[in-house]
């Protein structure tokens, strides 16, 4: 199965959505760091809207999970937490599984059909639609120490959590350095391009992209993010600048990163032919030096890559020299309780057990949804050694998805074609104009 980074999650849910203020893998609550403890816990200042949690001897019978983990329905793993969870609650005779390979067209089927399993991950973040869709899940104890709250908030309720939080950075083989005669990541962006070079003249990639598959280099635009004051989500930069695409602009110069490293050869040989799970392999086996992308996919390194978790390092990317640097926290696939369920007591305790009490964030590659949880991802002792600066992920204004709707803005697309011709330039100019075009053919 590709397991594809928060982030990616993150965007594709957006885009697809019409009227959105938080997300699988959306943040706008105040920045912050991960397994920062709060000063208080849930339960040591409820919430007033919370209700009584259901006693023991109502969380019995059966529910239904529907997950796009397929790979951890395969292996056994959720049996494991199944088994805990009944072993817990003794009255519950079964928690059916259903791992759902398409998950998101999936499950809007089966939405639209009323066949709603108990506890599901929303294809779609439409605030509105919280109250007729899902259950509060305000009697959980849980408000308070949860990482990205905001975001599955609505009217002052909680209807949806975050599985689980994550960052993007470069995560780099420390045996790859070695074999270049380089002693540590890079700390500024003259190190990181001579890094670059030391990797391509010791004979390995430099930088992973696996760029036909487009969504594995998106994480560039997060520079464009880094170089605006406020941490502006591109989308919404595009939106607000006018020309809406300036090559010399922090898209351009996100982007700008990007095409170097292709143009200078510091990239695998053949862009379009590369695949997913020999990436994993060439990065965690020291063939490839660099990747940015997120930190979920450390975990893989070893499980896929069959590398070895010592030789894997994580730090954030060096967008400039001046030696601080700034990381996007996102989350990963919410979930909520159906308001059809027929089990709604079990189905909330399965919710909190999976958060209080599974490994399900670690197992993932995420950081844990619960601020008093600790990651078990080493290599984020390194990247936070750093003194990043966390921004919350800036969700796609409504005005901005209307405007790439209507003019069908492909943003991966535009990345893969900008980065790959030989006018850079020119392409941001044609799609400068249709984009202004669709922004004034719907009056903004």
């Amino acid at each position: 199965m590709r397991r594809k980074s928060a982030a990616w999650v993150m965007a594709f849910l957006l885009l697809v959505t019409t009227a959105c203020a938080g997300g699988a893998g959306t943040s706008n609550p105040p920045a912050e760091k991960p397994a920062e403890k709060p000063a208080a816990t849930a339960s040591e200042t409820p919430a007033a809207s919370e209700e009584p949690a259901a006693a023991d001897s109502e969380i019995k019978g059966e529910i239904t999970w529907a997950t796009h983990r397929t790979d951890f329905v395969e292996s056994g793993l959720f049996d494991a937490y199944v088994a805990k969870f009944k072993e817990k609650y003794p009255n519950v005779t079964d928690v059916k599984i259903e791992g759902l390979p398409d998950y998101g067209q999936t499950i809007r089927v089966r939405m639209a059909a009323n066949e709603v399993p108990d506890v599901l991950s929303p294809p779609d973040m439409v605030l509105e639609n919280f109250p007729s869709l899902y259950v509060p899940l305000d009697d959980l104890g849980l408000k308070g120490n949860i990482h990205l709250e905001e975001t599955g908030m609505y009217e002052g309720k909680l209807y949806t959590v975050t599985s689980g939080a994550g960052t993007n950075g470069i995560i780099y083989n420390k045996k790859a350095f070695a074999a270049a005669g380089l002693s540590g990541p890079p700390k500024t962006l003259d190190e990181f391009w001579a890094a670059a070079e030391a990797l391509k003249k010791a004979g390995l990639v430099a930088m992973n992209t696996d760029f036909k598959d487009g969504w594995t280099a998106q994480y560039y635009y997060d520079i464009a993010t880094f170089l605006t004051p406020d941490g502006i989500n591109y989308h919404n930069l595009i939106f607000k600048s006018d020309p809406p695409l300036q090559i010399d602009g922090p898209i351009g110069q996100g982007l700008g990163v990007l095409k170097k490293l292709i143009d200078g050869g510091y990239v695998e040989p053949d862009l379009f032919s590369t695949d997913w799970e020999g990436s994993i392999r060439d990065i965690a086996q020291g063939r490839a030096g660099m990747y940015f992308i997120g930190q979920w996919l450390l975990p893989q390194m070893e499980t896929t890559g069959g590398g070895n978790p010592a030789d894997f390092g994580f730090v954030p990317f060096p967008y400039d020299n001046s030696g601080t640097y700034k990381a996007v926290l996102g989350g990963d696939y919410h979930w909520a309780v159906s308001a059809t369920s027929d089990n709604i007591p079990t189905a909330k305790a399965w919710v909190k057990f999976l958060l209080e009490e599974s490994d399900y964030a670690n197992d993932s590659g995420l950081l844990p949804t619960l601020k008093t949880r600790e990651s078990n991802i080493p290599q984020l002792a390194e990247f936070n050694s750093f003194n990043p600066t966390y921004l919350p992920y800036d969700p796609p204004s409504q005005d901005a998805t209307k405007v790439e709707q209507h003019m069908q803005f492909d943003a991966i697309k535009f990345m893969q074609e900008a980065v790959t011709s030989p006018d850079m330039a020119a392409v941001f100019d044609a799609y400068g104009k249709k984009y202004a075009d669709a922004k004034k053919s719907l009056g903004f």
